[in-house]
C-alpha cells in the first residue's frame, strides 16, 4: 500500500513598509490608513538617518531633505511622494525631477482647505495613478469677501 504525502508550502510575505516625514495631521491620519491597508510604517516628525529602504516615502513640505531621504531610503522600485502646502517647487527639486522615475510632487494649497480622510485619499490615489510627475491638487476658498459700507457709502 502507497501512502501519499501531502505537501504544504507556506510562503512569508513582506509587508510594504512607509515612511512619513512631518506633515502634522495629515500624516497621522495616512499613518492610520496606511496600517489598515496592510503596511509596516514608520512616521519621523523630523527626518534622521533611518536605517533601511521602504517601498513609500511620503515627505511633507520639506524640499532640502527629499533628495538625501530619496537616494538613502527608497527602494529601487518604490515611490516617492513629495506633499507641499503654499511653497513653490525649489530648483534644485525642479531639476532632479525628471531624471527620476517614481517620484511625484503634490500640491495641496492650504490643508484647511480639505478633510483629512478627503486628502488622505488623493495623495494615495496619486501614488498609485499614472498621472504626471507634478500633481496639483490646491483648493481655493469659494466664499466671496464682499467690503462692508457703512451707512454713509464708504467701506469700513
Amino acid at each position: 500500500m502507497v501512502r501519499k504525502k501531502t505537501i504544504e508550502s507556506v510562503e512569508e510575505t513582506k509587508l510594504p513598509r512607509a515612511l512619513i516625514v512631518s506633515g502634522g495631521e495629515e500624516s497621522s491620519f495616512l499613518t492610520s490608513t496606511l496600517k489598515d491597508r496592510g503596511c509596516e510604517v514608520l512616521k519621523l516628525d523630523s527626518y534622521s538617518l533611518t536605517p533601511g529602504r521602504f517601498d513609500y516615502i511620503f515627505l511633507f513640505d520639506n524640499q532640502s531633505l527629499a533628495d538625501e531621504i530619496y537616494e538613502k531610503n527608497l527602494l529601487g522600485n518604490g515611490k516617492f511622494i513629495l506633499v507641499l502646502t503654499d511653497s513653490e517647487i525649489s530648483d534644485s527639486v525642479g531639476a532632479k525631477m525628471g531624471t527620476r522615475s517614481h517620484f511625484r510632487i503634490i500640491k495641496i494649497g492650504d490643508p484647511a482647505f480639505w478633510s483629512l480622510p478627503q486628502l488622505g485619499d488623493k495623495i494615495l490615489r496619486t501614488l498609485f495613478s499614472s498621472s504626471g510627475s507634478i500633481v496639483n491638487l490646491s483648493r481655493k476658498s469659494t466664499v466671496s469677501l464682499k467690503t462692508k459700507k457703512a451707512l454713509n457709502g464708504k467701506p469700513i
